[in-house]
């Protein structure tokens, strides 16, 4: 309904006004961080992405280049929270795993102790020395359910999981159309 009368929507009340006002908030605070990094701007060493696209912006001040301070604030918008959720969701599958499979937090534990200690925080120069960390972190990656309604999901041969068989799924065409 909000994309055929978004005017109509923001008059009426509901629990769709709380999204609103979030949206609001969440826009408010993008708009901040974008003008503390336009004080404090290097173009030689870009710190981030909004870094990035304001140097972009400085290269191309035609402004039919798509390059101004509203996509900027979108594109921020879009990757705060497609970052957030699918940060979120893999954690939260990460913890319950641990929680099922006691022996393998146990085993990364171990390794991150033997080879990051207690001393400092984990960096991606150790991963390599970590195989069984980042094996582990690669398996809860696949096995999560990241975004199960956003992508279509079939399986494309029998499978048997435990003693569960799951059979290949037939796509059936009606050719009489």
């Amino acid at each position: 309904m909000y994309n055929t009368m978004p005017w109509l929507m923001k008059r009426l009340p509901g629990p769709h006004q709380r999204t609103f006002t979030l949206y609001k908030h969440t826009t408010d605070f993008i708009k901040i961080k974008m003008e503390e990094h336009r004080e404090k701007l290097d173009t030689s060493s870009p710190r981030d992405f909004i870094d990035s696209y304001l140097i972009e912006m400085e290269k191309n001040e035609d402004k039919d280049s798509g390059f101004d301070l509203i996509s900027l604030c979108f594109c921020t918008l879009d990757l705060f929270i497609a970052g957030t959720e699918t940060t979120t969701i893999t954690l939260l599958w990460g913890l319950l795993y641990k929680m099922y499979y006691p022996d393998i937090q146990e085993r990364v534990q171990a390794e991150l102790d033997s080879v990051i200690g207690s001393s400092r925080q984990v960096s991606m120069s150790d991963r390599e020395n970590m195989p069984y960390t980042d094996a582990v972190v690669h398996e809860i990656q696949r096995m999560a359910s990241i975004a199960p309604l956003n992508l279509f999901h079939m399986i494309n041969k029998d499978t048997i999981l435990d003693k569960y068989t799951s059979p290949k799924v037939q796509l059936h065409v009606d050719n009489s159309i």
